[in-house]
């Protein structure tokens, strides 16, 4: 699981854990990947670090190969790491609006090209990529992050239906507004207006977005497909 020692990624990286996986623990600062599967291993769990940045080719593939000599295969890939600029749109220059694509979007593509041969592998294979809302609702000053997460739905229907027949299925998790250390900084500004516009009338804790990932990842979601679950409280939902 990329980005999976901090926020999100680590409630989902725990949360496979505690099922059973050994979960690949990945961030760019290894110290911190090792913190992640030491506290793993200290309640009986399974974990490895694996320290590169996704956004570099070079490194994603040497990382899959050290994937490929130790285990052979891959059950479970989950593209989680990503970045976010919130600017308006004119604040974004070209070359900065493409740099998030490239985080974003691009290296997802990439690591996932990369790491089809060890999901064909697998007795069943799983990919999960990690949109957001932001992907179909549109909001002031976010228009790069919308974009490369409208990508990643894009990518994750065709992989769902080019790879489905050979094992592997392919889904996506958009999650709202989660209680993030992004958000806990912005949640004084913006607080109000997220709890108005969600039915469940809160943010979310980043522990509720466990079961949609135990879900897809699992035996009970085999016959889906090139779905997006969006994890919100119904703000998707309201108009």
């Amino acid at each position: 699981m990329t980005g999976s020692a901090r926020g999100l990624g680590l409630e989902m990286a725990a949360a496979l854990a505690s099922a059973g996986a050994t979960v690949l623990v990945n961030s760019r600062d290894p110290s911190k990947a090792e913190e992640i599967v030491a506290e793993f291993r200290g309640v009986g769990q399974k974990g490895e670090a694996l320290a590169f940045d996704p956004a570099d080719e070079t490194a994603t593939i040497a990382a899959l190969e050290k994937v490929r000599a130790r285990h052979g295969r891959i059950d479970i890939l989950v593209a989680n790491a990503a970045a976010r600029m919130r600017r308006p749109f004119e604040d974004i220059p070209p070359k900065d609006f493409a740099r998030l694509i490239d985080t974003n979007l691009l290296a997802v593509q990439s690591l996932c090209w990369h790491a089809l041969p060890l999901l064909k592998a697998a007795p069943v294979g799983r990919i999960i990529l990690i949109s957001s809302v932001a992907a179909q609702r549109a909001s002031p000053n976010d228009a790069a992050y919308a974009t490369s997460k409208a990508g990643i739905e894009a990518l994750m229907r065709a992989l769902a239906v080019e790879y489905g027949p050979l094992g592997v299925t392919c889904n996506a998790i958009a999650p709202g507004p989660f209680l993030t250390e992004v958000n806990q900084k912005i949640a004084a500004d913006i607080g109000d207006a997220i709890r108005h516009k969600v039915p469940v009338g809160r943010f979310a804790q980043p522990r509720e977005l466990a079961g949609a990932l135990l879900f897809l990842a699992s035996e009970a979601a085999s016959f889906v497909n090139g779905q997006v679950l969006v994890v919100d409280g119904g703000a998707a939902a309201a108009l």
